[in-house]
C-alpha cells in the first residue's frame, strides 16, 4: 500500500488531517494520520478517497452517499473506470486545495427484501443490484413488475439492474447497453436468458420495480449489490428496487469526456 502512504502523506503536507479506517490503519505506521473506526471517518469529513479498483470505490461511494460527502478514486485496480486518478498523478490531488475540482451527482440504487410483511434487508448500490443463481447450474426464474404491471418471466442465470453508471460493468457483459451516467433511468439486463424474445428493458428513474423469484427444488437465489457479499433469497420473498433517496458525489479534477473515458478504459478504436 505504498501509494495509499505516498498520498497520505502528500495531504497532510498540504494542510489536511487524513483519518483512515482502523481495519487499514495498520498499513499507515507513520504518526500523519489519525486512526479510528469508518463512521467516526466519514462523518464531518469533507471528501473521501478510495483507492484501489471499481470495487474499493463502491464500497465508499455508498457509506459516504448516506452522509453527502464527495468521493475521489485512485486507481490500483485493472480498469477503474470510477477511478479520477491514477498512480503516476497524485500531485493533481492539490487542486483539492485551491478549489478546482467539480462534483458530479450519479444516480443510486436502493434495494430491499421483503419476506412475510417485512422487510429483512435493505442496502445502496452505485453501479448494480443482481438476482443470480448462485453455483447451481440450474435456470432461475423471476417474475417482474414495474409499478404493478407484469412486464417479464425471465428463466436464465440472472438478472442485472443498473443505473447509468453501473451500465459500463457487469450489465455491459451481460449485453446491455451503455448509458451516459448524467441520465437518469434503470435497466434491466437478463443475464444468459433461456429465451428467443428477452431483451433489456429501459425504465424512467422514478420506477418501482418488485422481482419475486421462484425457489424451484435444488435451486438457490442469491442477491448482490455492487458486487459485494450474496444475500440468500426465500420462497415467498420479493425483492423491491428504486431510485436511492441519495446520490452518490464523485469528484472530478479533470475535464468531463465520458466517451473518451469509455475509449481510454476498453481501448477501443483510436478517435478517427
Amino acid at each position: 500500500m505504498q501509494v495509499a502512504r505516498q498520498t497520505a502523506g502528500l495531504l497532510t503536507e498540504w494542510g489536511a488531517d487524513v483519518w483512515v479506517d482502523d481495519a487499514v490503519a495498520h498499513l499507515f505506521p507513520e504518526d500523519n494520520v489519525v486512526r479510528a473506526p469508518k463512521e467516526t471517518c466519514m462523518s464531518g469529513a469533507d471528501f473521501v478517497i478510495a483507492i484501489g479498483g471499481d470495487g474499493t470505490f463502491l464500497k465508499a461511494a455508498a457509506g459516504a452517499a448516506v452522509e453527502g460527502i464527495p468521493v475521489l478514486g485512485i486507481n490500483l485496480g485493472h480498469t477503474g473506470f470510477l477511478a479520477e486518478v491514477e498512480t503516476g498523478e497524485l500531485q493533481l490531488l492539490r487542486r483539492l486545495f485551491e478549489g478546482d475540482y467539480t462534483v458530479e451527482s450519479r444516480m443510486m440504487l436502493q434495494a430491499s427484501v421483503r419476506r412475510g410483511g417485512k422487510v429483512r434487508y435493505k442496502g445502496l448500490a452505485l453501479n448494480d443490484v443482481v438476482l443470480h443463481r448462485g453455483m447451481v447450474s440450474r435456470l432461475l426464474t423471476m417474475h417482474v413488475l414495474c409499478n404493478g404491471s407484469f412486464i417479464s418471466t425471465i428463466r436464465g442465470d440472472g438478472l442485472v439492474i443498473a443505473t447509468p453508471t453501473g451500465s459500463t460493468g457487469y450489465s455491459l457483459s451481460a449485453g446491455g447497453p451503455v448509458i451516459d451516467p448524467k441520465t437518469a433511468c434503470i435497466s434491466m439486463v437478463p443475464v444468459c436468458s433461456h429465451s428467443l424474445a428477452s431483451r433489456t428493458i429501459i425504465f424512467e428513474a422514478a420506477s418501482k420495480l418488485t422481482v419475486t423469484p421462484e425457489m424451484e427444488e435444488g435451486r438457490d437465489a442469491y442477491l448482490s449489490l455492487d458486487g459485494a457479499a450474496s444475500f440468500l433469497l426465500l420462497q415467498g420473498d420479493v425483492v423491491v428496487l428504486r431510485k436511492a433517496p441519495v446520490t452518490a458525489r464523485i469528484l472530478r479534477l479533470k475535464p468531463d469526456n465520458f466517451y473518451e473515458i469509455l475509449r481510454n478504459k476498453f481501448k477501443e478504436g483510436d478517435g478517427t
